[in-house]
């Protein structure tokens, strides 16, 4: 057994005991201690006298439970996003944001006054006079065993910490100002991630100490999965602001929640001058950055091809940028899936990639591309329970024995040709495996074998590399700016020439050397882009997967890439001449 191996044993051990623990700990502060209180405070006051005037002690007794409650949950919210690699985990950093500078031990503060106000509000003098000596019980375990323990981790951090928040009377100035200093849907999606993280996804982190807790710095990841995001945020223990893609803020509640979490809008299709402005502004404040050089999901589990503009714009920012990559995101969560599955998830960290030291762009991105896709070759993940397979058909578009174009049908178990009758099974680690031959591929193995067929003229709608392509598809125009027009349906066709869209006020044609790049954005669609805008195009049953990958190969490209710098001079130059004409 590796040395590897054995750590991980007694960090999942240690987990395992962590988090029965905080099972107890539940269990002792929602229902024993509170059963106990409610039983001794109902001896006590059959011989004490009830709390005067109760339209007084109601009011004040409501207002303590409502602020109490908030202490407490934001208390717990903050401590997870940045103390705690929760459920069950050890304190990491020393809290002393949002309501730790109103008071040092805020969750023992509200829940002393969270009884105090149960009290109040029914007229329980006992119960009330339980809740200070339960207060005082708290100040003890906290003099006693909490701060010691704190400052033997600590030090003199801790130290520092200690004299500048109070331990009892709250800093109510710090409460009115600092209270809100890590934004609420931030708080509650980090908690969520962490909960589904632990329970669905064993989630784990390695190489956590190169993660900078302050200071300016990009988080530069593959992005495998729906996902992705939350899990990077599981392990930095710090407001991230996301560079995302513009479709999604189009959804009113998407828009609100990714504003929400401080999201930067990108236009995926072209160079964004705001977004470049908002990556620098939250840099030159010190705050983290969070960015997917690949540009959208990986729908085949596989490597995309990563423009070189955005190491140049890396380059330009200048903050260092931590390298991460992610095993089993893209099996615990494929982007053609409409559910999680339960699987092993691994986030891996990388020591920091700082410019400065690369005065070659092309060295940077070697740097930092040799870590973020180093999951590349390693096989895949192994899903646990009912993992479904549903919507695999969006990669393997086609069958590889014969030919046939959007031909498989999704079957209990895997995949059947229902031109020719091949069929294929999808194992756990979704692995595409021929029932006939045995022969197993990965599904950026099998789309791989697919492109292959088509570039060498032997797939259906493109025999001998002649393209002829016919569906039903939805179609926006997008322009430079942020303008979106909604052409309606209509019918999308590809033929050698170009990509056509007739719908019912006209019809829209981009020549095919006009195609700058295409790419699938957050909801499937497939986005074409030109030199004036962009198309986005929803392809009515069919895989848009499929016609991305029939357009490259019209284009004579075998993977996705953007125009080089002379092939954008040579269009513009065709289409002066062209105009001169």
């Amino acid at each position: 057994m590796s040395m590897g191996y054995q750590v991980d044993l007694r960090q999942d051990r240690s987990r395992r005991w962590m988090l029965a623990l905080t099972v107890v700990q539940a269990v002792f502060y929602l229902l024993v201690l509170p059963s106990l209180l409610v039983r001794l405070s109902g001896k006590l006051d059959a011989s004490l006298p009830a709390i005067p005037y109760p339209a007084v002690s109601s009011a004040a007794g409501a207002i303590l439970v409502l602020l109490s409650l908030y202490v407490m949950i934001r208390a717990f919210l903050v401590l997870s996003y940045v103390g705690k690699d929760w459920p069950g985990g050890q304190t990491a950093y020393i809290v002393d944001k949002d309501v730790y500078e109103f008071v040092r031990h805020p969750l023992f503060w509200g829940y002393t006054l969270f009884w105090a106000g149960i009290g109040l509000w029914g007229r329980s003098l006992g119960l009330v006079m339980l809740s200070f000596l339960l207060g005082l019980a708290f100040a003890v375990w906290a003099v006693v065993v909490e701060e010691p323990r704190l400052l033997s981790d600590f030090g003199e951090c801790y130290e520092e910490y200690r004299k500048r928040i109070p331990g009892a009377i709250p800093n109510w100035s710090a409460f009115r100002s600092g209270a809100t200093e890590l934004p609420t849907v931030a708080l509650l999606v980090v908690a969520l991630a962490r909960l589904l993280g632990a329970l669905m996804w064993n989630i784990r982190a390695v190489g956590v100490e190169y993660i900078p807790t302050e200071g300016p710095v990009v988080f530069a990841s593959n992005h495998m999965s729906i996902a992705d995001a939350h899990a990077i945020a599981f392990f930095v223990n710090r407001p991230i602001h996301y560079v995302t893609a513009d479709e999604a803020f189009r959804n009113p509640f998407l828009g609100w929640f990714l504003r929400a979490n401080g999201a930067i809008p990108k236009r995926k299709w072209g160079r964004d001058i705001a977004a470049i402005r908002g990556m620098k502004r939250h840099l030159d404040a010190g705050e983290a950055v969070g960015i997917f050089p690949q540009g959208q999901y990986n729908w085949d589990g596989g490597v995309n091809i990563v423009s070189d503009e955005v190491y140049r714009l890396l380059h330009y920012l200048g903050a260092p940028v931590v390298p991460v990559t992610s095993r089993g995101a893209h099996e615990s969560w494929p982007a053609w899936s409409a559910w999680p599955a339960l699987c092993d998830w691994e986030v891996r960290f990388f020591p920091t990639v700082d410019p400065e030291d690369y005065e070659c762009v092309t060295e940077f991105r070697e740097a930092i591309e040799s870590k973020m896709f180093s999951i590349a070759g390693l096989p895949p993940v192994p899903r646990r329970g009912l993992a479904s397979h549903k919507g695999i058909t969006i990669v393997a578009w086609g069958c590889v024995e014969c030919g046939g174009a959007a031909t498989l049908v999704e079957t209990s178990s895997g995949l059947e040709c229902s031109k020719c009758g091949a069929s294929w099974t999808v194992t756990r680690d979704l692995r595409i495996v021929n029932e006939k031959t045995g022969l197993g591929m990965t599904e950026s193995e099998y789309r791989s074998a697919l492109i292959q067929k088509l570039q060498s003229g032997e797939m259906e709608d493109a025999p001998d590399g002649v393209f002829n392509l016919s569906r039903t598809a939805g179609a926006y125009r997008l322009g430079l700016s942020s303008d979106t027009e909604d052409l309606g349906v209509g019918t999308l066709s590809l033929d050698n020439s170009g990509l056509t869209f007739s719908y019912y006020d006209g019809t829209a044609r981009i020549p095919i050397e006009d195609i700058s790049f295409t790419f699938l954005d957050a909801d499937g669609h497939l986005v074409v882009s030109e030199p004036g805008g962009a198309y986005e195009l929803d392809i009515h049953d069919d895989s848009t997967l499929r016609w991305e990958d029939y357009l490259m190969a019209a284009r004579g490209l075998t993977t996705r890439r953007w125009p080089t710098a002379e092939e954008i001079r040579a269009r513009s130059r065709r289409r002066s001449m062209q105009g001169a004409r």
